[in-house]
């Protein structure tokens, strides 16, 4: 059967290859290889590479290891029909080349427009921002302010409502303070005051018991407004309670009543004594000197009736003291001389001790010990001090108190709810 070249169409006798074919092998010849691994291959891999190529020579088309099935001898009768593997291999190749410059080319071109797309929202954020990169701005606020009369202390307080600052009648759990899970008050003791000349301070401090805790809370005035102190304990950690209820000597009383005391003394008895001796009419100087004499006697006798009231004494005994000082100076009488002189050292000797008297002060502490490595009690209440500017009072409750306080805590920690129920109040 005759045979025709499949590229022009020419007969061709058997074996006869076309001239159109002849042509292409002598003006081309292409040797098609594998492309180039990026990593580093070895040597095997080249070589497997080299000989699944195909190639042309002057046979025509080699089909290489690769093609087994196109694979003949040189001078065969099918080599003919192996013509047309290097047109279409080449056109894949060129079609493969083309897909992969066209996907390098999207990749590009997706590329440049994620850049793209980036520059533009980088843009946007710095044009939201509304600043340049190169712009320094400075910002500030008031709200952070503090007027300066507030910071030099100027004006007056902002805490001065005293409305019910004393809390009196009412309960420390639940009435001021929320009470915990399951707490039930026990009871509760007007146990102390609080003190203070220099700050115009009063407090009334109330100590409470109850199933869970100890509460201590003191809550009053002072010249610029309401002032309250609170501390609590858990029961379950208390393991002791030491309440001190004495006297301390306070050194500001003390020099408070001197000055006071002075002043009378100077003022009734150097000043007037003075206009006294020097008068010239002996009925005046005899009238002054009889109620000095009295008025001494009376304050002397008045000291040993009056129980306490130690500032009234001091004053009492003060102004006795001038009188009787203003009587020695005047009279001129030597018996009664010696007797004005015995009545005004006896009533400086009162007077020094109404002072004493004066400067003691009731004082009272309250300390916890609890149940932990540091021996050191913790003070509710600062201890006796001489400098101390403060005085705690004891208050209504403060014996019942140191009676009942230390047997209650431990039957509440021993006996839980019997004990509970033996010290609540109704």
């Amino acid at each position: 059967m005759a045979k025709f070249c499949t590229q022009c169409g020419r007969p061709l006798k058997d074996g006869e290859i076309c001239t159109c074919q002849k042509e292409k092998n002598n003006t081309v010849k292409m040797e098609y290889t594998a492309p180039e691994q990026k990593d580093n291959s070895n040597a095997a891999g080249l070589d497997n590479a080299q000989q699944s190529a195909g190639y042309f020579d002057a046979n025509g088309w080699n089909a290489g290891a690769g093609a087994s099935a196109g694979k003949t001898d040189a001078g065969s009768g099918q080599q003919g029909q192996a013509g047309p593997a290097p047109e279409n291999t080449q056109a894949g190749t060129a079609r493969g080349n083309t897909q992969a410059g066209t996907a390098r080319g999207n990749t590009q071109a997706g590329t440049a427009r994620g850049n793209a797309q980036t520059s533009t929202a980088r843009g946007n954020t710095q044009a939201g921002n509304g600043t340049d990169s190169n712009t320094f701005t400075y910002s500030f606020s008031t709200a952070d302010w503090v007027p300066f009369g507030k910071l030099l202390g100027f004006g007056e307080s902002e805490k001065n409502d005293v409305t019910g600052c004393f809390e009196r009648g009412k309960k420390i759990v639940p009435e001021l303070v929320a009470p915990c899970e399951q707490e039930i008050p026990v009871k509760q003791y007007d146990i102390c005051n609080a003190r203070s000349k220099i700050r115009g301070l009063w407090q009334e401090g109330r100590l409470q018991v109850t199933n869970k805790r100890i509460l201590f809370r003191m809550s009053g005035r002072s010249w610029i407004g309401r002032v309250m102190d609170y501390k609590e304990f858990n029961i379950d950690e208390v393991a002791g309670i030491s309440i001190s209820n004495g006297v301390r000597f306070g050194l500001f009383d003390f020099i408070i009543g001197l000055l006071i005391a002075a002043v009378i003394i100077l003022l009734f008895g150097a000043r007037f004594g003075i206009e006294v001796a020097f008068s010239s009419s002996s009925i005046f100087r005899g009238l002054m000197f009889l109620i000095a004499n009295i008025g001494g006697l009376a304050a002397i006798g008045s000291f040993f009736i009056v129980k306490k009231k130690y500032f009234i004494k001091l004053l009492i005994m003060s102004l006795a003291t001038g009188l009787l000082t203003m009587s020695v100076i005047a009279t001129r009488s030597a018996f009664l001389h010696g007797f004005s002189s015995f009545l005004s050292i006896l009533s400086v000797i009162l007077t020094i001790v109404s002072l004493f008297l004066f400067s003691l002060k009731p004082s009272m502490s309250i300390m916890v010990q609890t149940k932990c490595e540091s021996a050191a009690p913790i003070c509710i209440l600062s201890p006796r001090s001489v400098v101390s500017v403060t005085e705690v009072l004891p208050g209504d409750d403060a014996d019942i108190a140191i009676e009942e306080l230390g047997s209650m805590i431990m039957d509440i920690q021993k006996l839980g709810d019997y004990g509970i129920k033996k010290w609540k109040e109704d």
